[in-house]
């Protein structure tokens, strides 16, 4: 184990040199939480913030307009805002004293030297990540009952008591010419990714398995346009546990896509690759491999300072040599319209409607309305659609420093599941949409405190419940009309939580978490019951660039 700990090490010791303004930031940085705080409150200047990731440059032209804006006295700032808006000038200061937005004539000069060089820069770095947890989980199980694993020969999946430790690292690179054209990629390493069911690397050295999760190459010639092309992640909709319809917490996906912004206006639009279907003799005659794709375009207009509404549409389809529709490659065109009309096979659209507004700092709510399928004919046919409402309020009665938030889901049943196996919304057997799949609902109350910039807790209680209902069984919709979601057996899980952390530097972070995790009919077998008192340790130091 130390000498797996050690090789990661030296992966991730690899130094760098300056930032990529047209490169990404990934949604698991710590930056998007920040710029969160400063959207409830009211502050964040950028027009389009439910669509992810942003580029470095959208993160700096944001931060340099509000340090520009403040100073000015254009823009006034409470305490806690002034606070968070120094961590983030921290990160992004290369950025945007190359934007302008930052009178630091020191690094300017730095950045205007290395310019009169070269325009193109390399960037390599990398992040090492340690975990060590303490569980002491309990399963009262009823004697003589199987569980569905053990129906298979299999032994069932029981939660683990003891103490857990588990390192990954990830080795980072970039290149860039200006601030128009950018190449970037992230290769993970961890030990004990095996043992998790959102893990999708593959075996590499011993119990160390790896993965290549974002690799893309994008141009940005200008503010209003962007191309890029390779395996990018993609978030629709804000959401505190995944969106509906595309997560972000899903894998990155292979293929391209490209953006324009009109004033108020964004539109967007994706075409990308899934993984094959293989599958045995289903009645053709033969063997074969169906291939499966994913197009995606959505409209998004702000159209006061204070709400922005968006409007998408995507699409799975594939087939036994099935090649890309020509049609499909139309960013105007309406799926379900070229469906109707018969220029595209019969494939599986989604629409996703989201909301985000401030209707006064301090108040943020949003909300998100996926439709998979709504018979609007005479067909007794569950309705196949997602909610998510949710609100978030800052420094309430004038707590400096403080935010509190509802959240709350729901995905009915039958949800990203069709008759078609290779038409669900699948991707290596991981939701492309909410990550818990169908069936289930979810309520999260959050309470976060930030004392100082480098010091934040928070304080969270959820409740979800998940039915019988899965996406990879077969689609039987129309034999459960009426029939209520989470439906049959229904798994409820209860976690309270309590985490702190503290980043003592750019480089370095520490933290601490402590809860308790109650569930009843766990796996959805009446009356196995768990439960688990949980803390933990973890730490992190970045060597070089993210």
């Amino acid at each position: 184990m130390f000498k797996r700990s050690l090789f990661i090490l030296l992966l991730a010791t690899i130094m760098a040199s300056a930032a990529i303004p047209a490169t990404i930031v990934p949604l698991d940085h710590w930056a998007y939480g920040v710029a969160d705080q400063l959207i409830v409150r009211g502050v964040w200047p950028e027009a389009q913030v439910s669509e992810r990731p942003w580029t470095r440059a959208v993160f700096a032209r944001a931060v340099g307009s509000l340090l520009m804006n403040n100073e000015r006295g254009e823009q006034p700032l409470n305490a806690p805002a002034k606070a968070l808006l120094h961590r983030l000038r921290e990160e992004f200061e290369p950025e945007i004293a190359a934007w302008g937005g930052l009178q630091s004539p020191v690094m300017i000069e730095v950045l205007r030297d290395v310019k009169e060089e070269d325009d193109f820069a390399i960037e390599v770095g990398g992040r090492l990540l340690v975990n060590l947890d303490y569980h002491t989980a309990r399963w009262h199980h009823t004697d003589g009952v199987a569980l569905p694993s053990e129906t298979d020969g299999e032994t069932p999946a029981q939660p683990e008591d003891g103490i857990f430790h588990r390192e990954r690292g990830y080795v980072l690179f970039g290149a860039g010419y200006g601030d128009t054209i950018a190449l970037y990629g992230r290769g993970e390493f961890d030990t004990a990714g095996k043992n998790d069911s959102d893990w999708m690397g593959a075996d590499w050295k011993g119990d160390t398995s790896a993965q290549f999760d974002y690799g893309f190459l994008r141009w940005q010639p200008t503010e209003w346009f962007n191309l890029s092309l390779g395996r990018e992640p993609l978030q629709w909709g804000y959401s505190r546990g995944g969106s509906l319809l595309l997560s972000g917490t899903a894998p990155a996906l292979d293929g391209f896509r490209y953006a324009f912004d009109f004033g108020n206006l964004h539109f967007s639009y994706f075409h990308a690759g899934l993984d094959e279907q293989e599958y045995e003799n289903d009645g053709t005659g033969h063997d074969g491999i169906r291939n499966r794709y994913l197009v995606g375009h959505r409209l998004a207009w702000r159209i006061i300072p204070e709400l922005s509404v968006g409007i998408a549409e995507a699409t799975i389809y594939g087939g036994e040599d099935r090649t890309i529709e020509w049609a499909y490659l139309n960013p105007l065109n309406l799926h379900y319209i070229d469906q109707l009309s018969g220029s595209t096979g019969n494939d599986n659209p989604y629409w996703l409607i989201d909301v985000d507004a401030v209707p006064f700092p301090g108040l943020r709510l949003w909300g998100q309305l996926m439709i998979d399928d709504f018979q609007y004919e005479d067909v007794e046919e569950p309705p196949e659609i997602g909610v998510l409402l949710g609100g978030s309020w800052a420094d309430p009665l004038d707590i400096g420093g403080v935010t509190v938030s509802l959240e709350y889901l729901k995905v009915w049943n039958w949800v990203y599941n069709v008759v078609r196996k290779f038409d669900k919304l699948l991707f290596i057997n991981h939701p492309l949409g909410y990550p818990r799949g169908n069936d289930t609902d979810r309520w999260t109350i959050a309470l976060e405190y930030f004392p100082n910039p480098y010091l934040n807790f928070g304080l969270t209680a959820t409740l979800d419940r998940h039915g019988e209902g899965r996406i990879l069984e077969d689609w039987d919709a129309l034999d459960h009309f009426g029939v209520p979601s989470p439906s049959g057996i229904v798994e409820n899980r209860s976690d309270f939580s309590l985490d702190a952390e503290w980043n003592a530097s750019r480089a370095m972070m520490l933290g601490l978490s402590v809860g308790y995790e109650l569930t009843e009919n766990r796996d959805n077998v009446a009356d196995e019951d768990s439960a688990d008192f949980y803390a933990g340790v973890k730490g992190s130091y970045l060597f070089g660039w993210l």
